[in-house]
């Protein structure tokens, strides 16, 4: 069962696109950087700013985002879902669309 915070963040994601676009997250960190929770088992990652941290990024547990992440969006945050072989796929903070 996924947890409250889970729950929230698979509102978020794209998986249409993410699938399309498969943007994956290259040499991703093994924990938190907020609370040095493993992200094995974990289904979510979040590469995004840190409120009250003047401005700091850092790859964070979706606990660890619930207290201090500035968003899910483009310049605020990506949110990364574990794909069955264990890889992190962009699944929302997509960046703008190009325009043709």
């Amino acid at each position: 069962m996924p947890s409250p915070v889970d729950a929230k963040l698979d509102k978020l994601v794209n998986l249409e696109r993410a699938e399309r676009e498969e943007q994956i997250y290259l040499n991703a960190p093994d924990e938190c950087d907020l609370c040095n929770r493993s992200f094995e088992g974990q289904t979510y990652m979040i590469d995004c700013q840190i409120e009250g941290q003047g401005g700091a990024w850092g790859n964070v547990c979706s606990v660890c985002y619930e207290k201090a992440g500035a968003g899910i969006a483009w310049g605020k945050g990506q949110l990364y879902k574990r794909r069955a072989d264990g890889e992190w796929l962009l699944v929302a903070g997509f960046p703008p669309k190009e325009s043709a």
